[in-house]
């Protein structure tokens, strides 16, 4: 708008002076003044319409602390090239309303693509969406501005430090009997339905458990090693209810961050299966992942840094066993956006505001 009201101040003044001065051939000037205007104008449109622009991520997921780097393509399906285009990157953690947001100017050439790259400094873990608020593309002289097509955010996981506490395991988790599919392949235990190994007999063991086709076989006493299944005896509840109107949401949401991804790497690094639950507030439901791994760690954290909170108030416990009825558990755990752990009921631990990670690692998890 400002260029325009400039280029008009231009035309009004080049009339002036044609009708003050004789000979001056103002008229002339003012002809070729409104053919540019009007050229201008049909660039602009036209360069509107072939030029298409949208961001990428090379890697989507950052560490907290490190720069995220997002490149902005521009892509120029026209044959004029475009020297001036403007655009606003906004970056916002998915608990702030405005983010920072950050200029940037760009050229592409005919037929041609450009890009060119922004920025931004992971304070917190977390979601941090990047979209571009402001997109315009204008004519050589900048008179006319129009907007390009809206393009598509993108989103970094900022995932947590992962520190590791110091995780007991009591007897009753360690020996609880649960039903499974899958067993030890390193232990035996006392499961009928699947053999673990065939052995000699030795002193101790029980008639009731020797082989005796291949006994016969063998030509000597051949003993039966039972199974054990590996199933989880620990649940984990990832509590995402957040009161009205809490303040200090950033910081608050990267220490209850921090405590689920360093219970859920710290039990599973002491060799803890268990299953980890959360309400999912988009489907209305209980979700749930098994832990064994350490893959299936980062993937638990990738898919709660993407899970919305909630302001009232949901009984995780009653919800679980309203989904997956039947399912009996030595110890729960749950993790609540006031950065605080309960085992069984009872508060175990509570993050005080700064030193996470001091806080964490010094502390023992009993399960």
């Amino acid at each position: 708008m400002r260029y325009i009201i400039v280029y008009a101040v231009l035309i009004l003044l080049t009339a002036y002076v044609e009708i003050m001065y004789d000979g001056f051939y103002g008229a002339y000037f003012i002809a070729f003044e409104l053919l540019m205007l009007a050229a201008m104008f049909l660039i602009s449109r036209y360069l509107k319409k072939k030029i298409r622009a949208g961001l990428s991520v090379r890697i989507p997921v950052a560490g907290k602390g490190e720069r995220i780097n997002v490149r902005l393509w521009i892509r120029n399906r026209g044959f004029l090239p475009s020297a001036k285009m403007h655009f606003v990157v906004e970056a916002r953690s998915a608990w702030e309303k405005k983010g920072a947001r950050i200029p940037l100017a760009a050229g592409v050439s005919a037929k041609g693509e450009g890009e060119v790259f922004c920025t931004a400094q992971t304070e917190y873990c977390g979601r941090y969406f990047f979209k571009v608020a402001r997109a315009r593309v204008s004519d050589y002289l900048g008179i006319f501005s129009w907007k390009i097509a809206d393009c598509e955010e993108v989103c970094v996981n900022v995932l947590p430090g992962f520190y590791r506490m110091e995780v007991a395991v009591s007897e009753k988790t360690r020996a609880f009997a649960v039903d499974s599919e899958e067993y030890d392949p390193h232990r035996s235990g006392d499961d009928p339905s699947e053999i673990f190994q065939v052995r000699e007999f030795r002193d101790g063991d029980t008639l009731q458990r020797v082989h005796w086709k291949l006994s016969a076989k063998e030509g000597e006493l051949m003993t039966k090693e039972l199974g054990r299944p590996v199933g989880c005896s620990v649940l984990l509840l990832v509590n995402f209810q957040m009161e009205k109107g809490e303040g200090e949401r950033l910081s608050r949401m990267d220490a209850f961050y921090e405590l689920a991804g360093a219970v859920a790497f710290s039990m599973q690094q002491a060799g803890v299966p268990y299953v980890a639950a959360w309400f999912d507030r988009a489907e209305e439901r209980m979700r749930r992942m098994s832990i064994r791994s350490e893959e299936q760690v980062y993937e638990l954290a990738d898919r709660l840094l993407g899970a919305a909170p909630y302001e009232e108030e949901i009984a995780l416990r009653a919800a679980y066993r309203e989904e997956y009825p039947g399912e009996t558990f030595a110890c729960v755990l749950e993790v609540d956006t006031k950065a605080s752990v309960t085992v069984n009921g009872q508060e175990a631990l509570e993050l005080a505001p700064g030193a996470v990670e001091e806080q964490i690692t010094g502390f023992l998890l009993e399960v």
